[in-house]
C-alpha cells in the first residue's frame, strides 16, 4: 500500500509509517485502521511531505508510541483568521524539520463615528460614518490546501454635514461638520495577530458627536494546542501561539 510500511524485527513489531501528506484536516484513526493498525501497541510515524491543513491527534490514540515527522520545507498550518495548525489529546513525538504555523489573526474594524445638529429653525441634521472592514488573516481556506495571503483591509465611510445656509433659511453661519469611519486594519501573516485600524473622529461644527476606537484585531492561531503532550525531537520553525 502506498505510503504505508510495517516490518517485523526480532518477533517486535515495527512501527507503521503512514503518509499525511496534502490532505485537508486527516482522520488518523480512520486512516491507520485502513492501514492495518494493530492497535496502541503498534508503534506509529505520521510524516508529512507537502502541506496539511489541520491536524488533528485525538485522546483516542493516547498509549500509543506516536510520531510525527514533518519534512523541510514542509508546512502543517491553520485556517486563516486564527486557525490552529495541531491538535493534540494523545502524548506524541514531534520531529519538525519543516514549518508549524497557526493562522494569521484577522485585521481590527475600524470605529465608527457620528455628529448631530439642530438648527435654529428646529431642524435637525444628522450624519454618520462606518469603520472599514479588516483583512483576513493568513492561512488555509477551509476544506482546502489552497492558502489565502494576509487580506488587506478597507476604508471607512464618512458622513457629511454640509453649511447650514446651503439647508435653506436660517442658520446661514453654520459651517460643515464631518463624520469619519476610521479605516480597518490588514490581516496578519502566519503565526501573527492581524493588524489595528483606525478610530472614528467626528469634526467640524456640530452640537453632539463622537468617534468610537476601533475594534482590537484577531490574535494569531496556536501551531500548537495540547503542548504538554508533545515532546520535542526537532522544534523547526513555529509560528504562532501555543497552549
Amino acid at each position: 500500500m502506498s505510503g504505508i510500511l510495517s516490518m517485523m524485527f526480532a518477533g517486535q513489531m515495527a512501527a507503521l509509517t503512514l503518509d499525511i501528506s496534502n490532505r485537508v484536516n486527516p482522520d488518523v484513526v480512520s486512516l491507520l485502521n485502513a492501514a492495518g493498525w494493530a492497535g496502541v501497541q503498534h508503534p506509529v510515524i505520521l510524516v508529512n511531505n507537502g502541506l496539511v491543513n489541520t491536524l488533528n491527534i485525538p485522546s483516542s490514540l493516547n498509549g500509543a508510541d506516536l510520531t510525527l515527522i514533518n519534512a523541510a520545507g514542509c508546512r502543517i498550518g491553520g485556517l486563516f483568521s486564527g486557525g490552529t495548525a495541531l491538535i493534540t489529546r494523545a502524548a506524541i513525538k514531534v520531529q519538525n524539520l519543516g514549518i508549524l504555523s497557526g493562522g494569521g489573526g484577522a485585521g481590527g474594524i475600524g470605529g465608527s463615528a457620528w455628529v448631530r445638529r439642530t438648527l435654529s429653525t428646529g431642524a435637525s441634521q444628522y450624519a454618520s460614518g462606518s469603520g472599514g472592514g479588516g483583512g483576513f488573516g493568513q492561512g488555509f481556506l477551509s476544506g482546502s490546501l489552497t492558502i489565502s495571503s494576509a487580506g488587506a483591509a478597507s476604508s471607512g465611510s464618512t458622513g457629511y454635514l454640509a453649511p447650514s445656509g446651503s439647508w435653506g433659511p436660517g442658520d446661514p453661519g453654520r459651517a460643515a461638520a464631518w463624520a469619519y469611519g476610521g479605516y480597518g486594519g490588514d490581516g496578519g501573516a502566519w503565526g501573527q495577530t492581524g493588524n489595528y485600524g483606525g478610530s472614528g473622529q467626528a469634526v467640524g461644527d456640530y452640537d453632539t458627536g463622537e468617534g468610537y476606537a476601533d475594534r482590537a484585531p484577531g490574535l494569531a492561531g496556536f501551531y500548537v494546542d495540547g503542548n504538554s503532550y508533545v515532546t520535542w525531537l526537532a522544534t523547526g520553525t513555529r509560528l504562532g501561539r501555543v497552549q
